[in-house]
């Protein structure tokens, strides 16, 4: 529950690990841990469009949310599914971290894979412009 809208999260993946022996005896957990477990080892092309990683991501939330309801029948824990699929709070700084880590990690691999150039130009800085502003007008060396 607690790592359910992270879902590559270390301490997710290490509860999503342990559910086959936790709950080796309940057959409903674990037919339900195999669909959400077969979901996460579908690879994405990596030319996918949004709309296509928008789908896989919406099943894996739905298959998420039933197994994590399934697990709350075996504990005696009510839930709603809805609840479950809807609740658990993550600040935006957190999502909009993870988005630019992989925009600059995909970055950095079509860079050297050779997809993509980095463009490099000569930087001539302004003569004008320094760290001090400049002096007022029509004061000269002698005036000061």
């Amino acid at each position: 529950m607690r790592t359910r809208r992270m879902p590559v999260h270390f301490d997710h993946v290490g509860a999503l690990n342990l559910i086959e022996i936790e709950f080796a005896n309940d057959k409903n957990v674990i037919a339900a841990w195999k669909e959400y477990f077969k979901s996460l080892n579908e690879r994405l092309h990596p030319e996918a469009n949004d709309a296509v990683e928008h789908e896989l991501t919406q099943r894996r939330e739905n298959l998420l949310t039933r197994l994590i309801s399934e697990i709350a029948k075996v504990l005696h824990f009510q839930v709603e599914q809805l609840d479950i699929l809807e609740g658990n709070y993550l600040p935006q700084a957190w999502g909009d971290e993870e988005w630019e880590q992989k925009i600059a990690r995909k970055s950095l691999i079509d860079v050297l894979a050779g997809r993509r150039p980095i463009l490099i130009q000569p930087y001539v800085p302004n003569q004008g412009i320094g760290p001090y502003p400049p002096a007022p007008s029509g004061v000269t060396k002698t005036d000061e």
